[in-house]
């Protein structure tokens, strides 16, 4: 039996790369005393919410690598005097591929509470703790779980 995994590179990275899920743990944990044991415990709709308040607090800014080839290639045609009318296209595809970090969040709210649950779960329960709590959310593991 093959799990299918998705090779698309989605919000969660960017969100790891900058750390931000560290720095929330780290905020999670000096507000909650203790949370459930790994096994039992979840993260809710209210902590991605709390989350997304924390990026808002935080000025997070998320920009794609398509975003970001979008903006060089609208500077390259103005300096390179590309027909208004395409530069008004190129601009309104740019818009759209300029992607809401908060819509991105709730589209891979799966992958995004992986990640932050792995990091608040290992501020009470250590390597271990991070370790079940990847286990758990695995879907290969669960896969075979179910299949066993």
């Amino acid at each position: 039996m093959v799990v299918e995994d998705s090779d698309k590179v989605d919000i969660t990275y960017s969100l790891y790369v900058k750390q931000l899920f560290f720095d929330y743990a780290t905020r999670y944990h000096a507000r909650h005393e203790m949370i459930a044991p790994v096994k039992d415990f979840q993260l809710t709709d209210a902590d991605v919410e709390d989350f997304i308040a924390f990026l808002e607090e935080r000025k997070f800014v998320y920009e794609t690598e398509t975003s970001k080839y979008m903006k060089e290639t609208i500077k390259m045609a103005e300096h390179e005097d590309v027909d208004s009318t395409a530069l008004v296209e190129i601009k309104a595809l740019a818009t759209k591929l300029n992607p809401d970090y908060k819509q991105a969040i709730w589209k891979h709210k799966e992958s995004v509470i992986d990640a932050m649950g792995a990091e608040i779960v290992e501020r009470y329960y250590f390597q271990e703790g991070r370790v079940a709590w990847l286990l758990r959310q695995d879907k290969e593991v669960r896969k075979a779980l179910e299949v066993l």
